[in-house]
């Protein structure tokens, strides 16, 4: 937001010391209609938020909270906080099993992935990955966890049965973005650093880059059509991107940075 300093937003994202606000504020979550375009509600969780994720089953609203090195679990019926479960510094992004029964959240300030309980939320165990871990895709059958690492500039291959990392993947300077194909062979990536898109074939690890500026950011994969959706750090817009050429597509402008993409299913 305006009049955030740099200082103030790396703390958010674990780059820093908490401010004070940040301790002691109180975030909120907005309940929106998409079909009248209105707020119904608003949740209070603890603290500022980064990312969201609505549990498969639609009960609950899961948020990171970097600040406090914290998730908070939000009953969306009751609207009620019911759960806040530490899971380590700066938790960035997190991702649910296709079961259902699983969380797992990144948490950049300590290198770790922390698989969470959701019937009980509780930490089950924390996968030590190293780097700054950051946004996460799963593949189709949960086998395998793809970790884009901030500190190496690659995307991590983590063996979830495991829990070790089996595979490493170069991306570029400040990764960010991470998606996969609909049928888990190709993964995509964005170097924000070295404003590329990145394509990797993961059976034959052939790699294909294409420039693309300024500072391309979140990535999400389009299970229709398997275009790239792709936003900029830099300016406020949307690129979509040609799944196998990579070549921009379309671009569509925002009234803001693009941050959580979400697509809704049809």
């Amino acid at each position: 937001p305006e009049g955030v300093s740099e200082d103030e937003h790396a703390a958010h994202h674990g780059g820093g010391q908490s401010t004070e606000l940040e301790a002691g504020s109180t975030g909120l979550l907005y309940l929106v209609n998409t079909a009248t375009k209105t707020i119904d509600r608003k949740l209070e969780v603890p603290g500022p938020v980064h990312h969201v994720l609505v549990t498969s089953d639609s009960r609950y609203a899961v948020s990171t909270h970097p600040a406090s090195g914290s998730i908070s679990v939000v009953d969306l019926d009751s609207g009620q906080l019911v759960k806040t479960v530490a899971t380590g510094p700066a938790p960035n992004y997190l991702v649910q099993t296709d079961d259902g029964q699983s969380l797992l959240v990144s948490n950049t300030g300590n290198g770790t992935v922390s698989e969470v309980d959701t019937e009980h939320w509780f930490v089950e165990r924390n996968l030590r990955v190293g780097g700054n871990p950051e946004h996460l895709v799963l593949a189709p059958g949960n086998q395998r966890l793809y970790v884009n690492d901030a500190a190496s500039g690659q995307v991590l291959v983590i063996e979830l049965a495991k829990g070790a990392v089996a595979d490493r993947y170069e991306v570029g300077e400040a990764p960010h973005g991470v998606g996969l194909s609909a049928d888990g062979q190709t993964l995509y990536a964005t170097s924000q650093g070295g404003n590329q898109v990145v394509r990797i074939e993961l059976a034959s690890g052939a790699r294909h880059t294409r420039p693309l500026a300024p500072a391309p950011y979140h990535l999400a994969v389009s299970p229709y059509d398997g275009q790239l959706l792709v936003t900029s750090r830099a300016e406020n817009k949307l690129w979509v991107l040609d799944p196998e050429s990579l070549d921009v597509v379309d671009e569509i402008a925002l009234s803001g940075i693009g941050h959580q993409i979400s697509l809704e299913a049809h």
